[in-house]
């Protein structure tokens, strides 16, 4: 190749940066460029006596683009805004196109002059060692491209303005503050953009097959895909329907709030890391955790990516552990080891589990872990409890963790050790759901939606949670809002029609492979009877992306997960496709494509986006099926559709499937003799104790806990009391304690949700109702002694004359219950809200009621004696005639005005003691 010809061919490589800059390509290079570059080496080894093999001067010449490339877009970026470095660039089209000037084209032949400077070096002419040892440097691969022979020779020439007489014609004007960083992470960003392309891809693959140092390389790598994720979707994926959005762009930073103190959440969780090793970002659904765990995570990498004023071990190294797709029970260090392999394997680069790169960094290092999603992980009290002892003996002085969560996969503060709870706040209305319609209106391509429109369409107080508001703006629609149709399900419904129709409100077509299978979906369901003649495309695809849900949460129940190839088993059963490849080949690609799953990876594991869509989802399949049970007059076939809906606990703490389904059952959809009938069936199922058993197992194998059916009735009991229009549902002891009794006997907790239930004497000693929704329940009489019931919601309960001693009733809810003769002895109510609740002649000696609300209570002729009411509210309180000998209180204690304790024996302690509430 002629001498002039290699340094037009490299420039127009490095030219190719500006094209990437402006748009207007892709790679910018070509194979046919790497070739020639390949060519090029391969001649001057020869000529200056260093050879290498063809695979390793690929790489080289690969590597050599990617830097060229990368200098050009930092270098354009760099001058891109400063009329005085714009040159013109007339006479050679390619550089034309790139810098898009027409003025001083003299500036063209300065860079000209500048790349032959830099690359002269590559000509065989160069004296011969310099030559040798620069080719020599480029086929060692130095992983940190500004560190290679390119680079550093692009840098110097055009930097350095001395060779023409003066500093002033320098190209890269560094005498700016901060210029040379700028610049720096300009090309960092450039180069990491590239590494994602195929030709990216290749060479990460090789450096890291190659690099004696492999963890260093691995990390250098995920770091430089993480500098630049603030450019992906919000919901990992594009998805047919939702315009594309951009994390960085859209994201709107919420406050969060520890102690009295409320800041910006980013800024909370960085000042509490420098004081505390692990904290605790928790939050309810669609707060904007997981979004925020993304940024954080963006953020450190950039810097870690682009901060050249420390050395690397000085810089946080993010890790990254999305717990629904990378958590181990095993061990920490096993999470962190997959969480650390699906990153890489996201890159293109496929790694052993045993990968010596995929070891736990070096005390020497500064890192964060960054938990996001604890709350996607079903593991029980005890197993959450010893993943927080494990997290602490993870950390020390340089390594942190963030852990981020919905409330209820935590365990109690008081065994969390004094780690700081950050609690994640709702948008304001005055300025964070402004902002964020901004910026979404800028990139819908529909009609704006304001601040304006949300309070007149009453749906300004869903929006002040990010994941509703998001769905509002999706959805939104001035007929649909004219009608009122502005529920939480049903933005949630309208929001996944238009996922399912595989179309933006403002694309002209729906997507052609999400509407052909929806098509060939819709006819298969008429056929086998699952939708109606009337269904609409939009409703089939529905349809199966419900199945799909609820087969999802029947893994996770398991400790699975749910990949492509279970789809597609799934596809054969539910829909007989066993002997129509095409067919359900079209079906699972648009069904996939929905569902924003990679067509590429048969083990790709499906997720929802958001965690709510797959509740959300798996409550619409029930209600589905609970429709069909109820069309269905023959037992056998009722039973058969029951078992649609065995393999998972529906009701469970921090999961919202029961909430969207009673919110369907009880809303339009259902009519008042549905519900009835409704009615009807669950109160059977429920009473119903008859075992149903996995027909694979011999009838000398089954035993009582292989009862597949227990938890449907434990869904069925819940959907009966929470039925709108129904009388309260009358239970005994025995269909009850059968059924409680089978998770107690599998070691498993489960929520029981029984609102209303009227349920008289009845006998529950020692069971676990952690949680429990009782509230209204009647439940006079009823022995509840040694029960666990803390954090359960009694509001308005009737526990008239009950056996409660010794029970557990840590923060439950009790507000207006009647308690009167109720025999509380030595109970723990610590916490318990008791406002305007009656313990007229309530047995509460020796209770703990420390930082317990009592206020407005009544408590005439109650035992308090040997209580502890430290830190207790007792303002308002009805204490006539209540005995008080030896109950305990100290200056926190808040008693009715002019009440007087020590006259009734009452001990003040005179230390601050404790106080729950506050």
């Amino acid at each position: 190749m002629e001498p002039i010809t290699i340094v037009t061919m490299l420039g127009k490589v490095f030219a190719a940066g500006a094209f990437s800059y402006l748009g207007e390509a892709k790679q910018g290079f070509e194979e046919s460029d790497v070739s020639a570059i390949s060519a090029v080496l391969e001649a001057l080894g020869a000529v200056h006596g260093v050879a290498t093999a063809k695979p390793r001067t690929r790489m080289t010449a690969l590597h050599t683009a990617l830097v060229l490339q990368a200098f050009g877009t930092a270098f354009y970026e760099h001058w891109a805004g400063d009329e005085r470095m714009a040159p013109g660039l007339q006479e050679r089209p390619w550089l034309h196109r790139a810098f898009r000037s027409n003025e001083k084209a003299a500036r063209e032949e300065e860079i000209q002059t500048r790349l032959r400077l830099a690359l002269g070096w590559l000509l065989p002419e160069f004296e011969q060692r310099a030559a040798a040892e620069r080719l020599s440097a480029m086929h060692a691969l130095h992983p940190d491209p500004m560190a290679t022979p390119i680079y550093q020779a692009l840098y110097t020439a055009f930097a350095d303005g001395r060779f023409e007489g003066g500093e002033d014609t320098a190209l890269l004007d560094m005498r700016r503050e901060g210029a040379r960083l700028q610049f720096e992470g300009a090309f960092q960003m450039a180069y990491a953009e590239l590494l994602v392309t195929g030709a990216g891809r290749e060479l990460g693959r090789f450096l890291l097959e190659v690099d004696k140092d492999r963890a260093r390389q691995l990390r250098r790598r995920l770091m430089e895909d993480g500098s630049i994720s603030d450019r992906r979707h919000v919901f990992g994926t594009t998805t047919p329907g939702v315009p594309t959005m951009p994390l960085g762009f859209m994201y709107v930073e919420p406050d969060g709030v520890w102690g009295k103190t409320r800041k910006p959440l980013r800024e909370f969780i960085g000042d509490l890391l420098g004081k505390h090793p692990i904290v605790i970002v928790r939050g309810d659904f669609g707060m904007g955790k997981s979004l925020t765990a993304r940024m954080l995570a963006f953020g450190w990498a950039q810097t870690y990516m682009r901060g050249v004023d420390q050395p690397s071990a000085e810089l946080v190294l993010p890790i990254f552990i999305k717990c629904a797709r990378d958590f181990q029970r095993e061990s920490f260090a096993a999470t962190v080891r997959e969480a650390l392999r699906n990153q890489a394997e996201a890159i293109g680069l496929s790694l052993l589990r045993s990968d010596d790169a995929l070891a736990m960094p070096a005390d020497t290092m500064r890192v964060v872990y960054i938990v996001d999603g604890l709350d996607e992980v079903a593991l029980s009290h005890t197993e959450v409890e010893q993943l927080f002892r494990e997290l602490k003996g993870a950390t020390s002085d340089r390594h942190r963790v963030v852990v981020f969560s919905r409330k209820g996969a935590l365990p109690s503060e008081d065994k969390l050790g004094g780690i700081p709870i950050i609690d994640v706040q709702s948008f304001r209305k005055e300025d964070q759901i402004g902002a964020w319609l901004d910026r979404w209106n800028q990139i819908s391509g529909s009609e704006p939606v304001t601040v304006e429109g949300l309070t007149n369409a009453k749906l300004l107080e869903l929006g002040t949670t990010p994941i509703l508001l998001f769905m509002s703006a999706v959805t939104w629609g001035p007929t649909r809002i004219e009608q009122g149709d502005t529920s939480q399900v049903a933005i949630y419904e309208h929001f996944f029609q238009q996922i399912a129709a595989g179309k933006c409100k403002h694309d002209r077509d729906r997507h052609p492979r999400v509407a052909d299978a929806s098509e060939k979906l819709r006819e298969k369901l008429r056929d086998l009877g699952n939708i109606g003649k009337d269904a609409s495309l939009e409703d089939a695809m529905l349809w199966l992306m419900s199945r799909i849900a609820w087969e999802h949460r029947r893994r996770e129940a398991r400790g699975e997960h749910l990949d492509l190839q279970d789809v597609n088993h799934l596809l054969r059963k539910v829909l007989d496709l066993r002997g129509e490849p095409q067919v359900q080949e079209m079906i699972r690609m648009g069904a996939m494509l929905v569902l924003q799953a990679d067509l590429r990876d048969q083990n790709h594991v499906i997720l929802f986006g958001h965690k709510s869509f797959g509740e959300f989802l798996a409550a619409c399949w029930w209600a589905d099926r609970l429709r069909a049970i109820l069309q269905e007059r023959r037992e056998s076939r009722q039973r058969s559709l029951e078992r649609e809906l065995y393999g998972a606990v529906l009701l469970e703490e921090d999961n919202r499937s029961f909430e969207f389904l009673m919110a369907i059952l009880n809303g339009v959809q259902w009519k008042e003799d549905e519900r009835k009938n409704l009615g009807g069936w669950a109160e059977g199922c429920f009473v119903d104790e008859r075992p149903d058993f996995d027909e694979g197992k011999h009838e000398e194998e089954r035993s009582w806990r292989d009862d597949q059916r227990v938890p449907l009735r434990h869904a069925a009991l819940a959907i009966r009391c929470s039925l709108h229009g129904l009388e309260p549902l009358k239970v005994e002891t025995p269909a009850l304690r059968s059924m409680l009794g089978w998770f107690w006997m599998r070691q498993e907790w489960v929520r029981l949700g029984a609102p209303w239930i009227s349920a008289e004497g009845v006998s529950l000693e020692g069971m676990d109702l952690r949680s429990a929704d009782l509230s209204g329940a009647d439940l006079r009489g009823a022995d509840l002694s040694g029960t666990s019931l803390s954090g359960a919601n009694l509001r308005g309960a009737n526990l008239r004359g009950a056996n409660l001693i010794g029970v557990d009733l840590i923060g439950a809810n009790l507000r207006g219950a009647n308690l009167i003769g109720a025999n509380l002895r030595g109970a723990n109510l610590s916490g318990a809200y008791l406002s305007r609740t009656d313990l007229s002649r309530a047995d509460l000696s020796g209770a703990d009621l420390g930082g317990a609300d009592l206020s407005d209570a009544g408590l005439s002729d109650a035992d308090l004696s040997g209580a502890d009411l430290s830190g207790a509210d007792l303002s308002g309180a009805n204490l006539s005639d209540a005995y008080l000998r030896g109950a305990v209180y100290n200056p926190l204690t808040r008693w009715p005005e002019s009440f007087d304790p020590s006259s009734r024996g009452a001990i003040d302690v005179d230390i601050p003691g404790r106080s729950t509430r506050d």
